[in-house]
């Protein structure tokens, strides 16, 4: 197998263990520190955004959904995947992970931890047309050589 298989394998197991994360606890997410926008301020991220990454054989579904804003200036946030299989024919497994978005201008971040304390983030960026850009970043070990599997565009349901 070459580096680069190995390196993609290594990523996608590393984001099916986050799976676990929901177990984590998100009550002190790093999303939450720094400022927001104010919490009566409509959102231009709230609702459910759908698309797919360029993970394995066919790529993986993923849905985004940005709840209700607090008074904090955090918005409950669920980020789910679904399954697909490597090249190789391993198996994706499915997930989800619940946690606090935070809005930063035409940002979006979403940050959890696994129960290992690996950081994992997902970032959307205002698009145009009910569309957001999103990029997939670890702080773990694992780096991946093709960016392009990391980003994706997602459209609002």
């Amino acid at each position: 197998m070459d580096l680069k298989r190995i390196v993609f394998a290594l990523v996608v197991l590393t984001m099916s263990a986050t799976g676990f994360a929901a177990d984590a606890d998100n009550g002190a997410s790093p999303a939450a520190v720094g400022k927001s926008s104010p919490s009566d301020a409509a959102s231009y991220f709230q609702g459910v955004w759908t698309g797919k990454w360029a993970w394995g054989i066919d790529g993986v579904e993923l849905t985004i959904t940005v709840g209700k804003k607090f008074k904090n200036g955090l918005f409950g946030t669920t980020y789910s995947w679904g399954e697909g299989r490597h090249k190789g024919g391993q198996p994706i497994n499915s997930g989800s992970i619940k946690a606090w978005g935070k809005e930063e201008g035409d940002r979006f971040l979403i940050e959890w931890k696994n129960k290992k304390g690996v950081r994992f983030s997902v970032t959307l960026v205002k698009g145009q047309e009910d569309s957001v850009k999103a990029t997939y970043a670890s702080d773990g070990p694992v780096a991946m050589t093709d960016s392009s599997q990391m980003t994706t565009y997602l459209h609002r349901k």
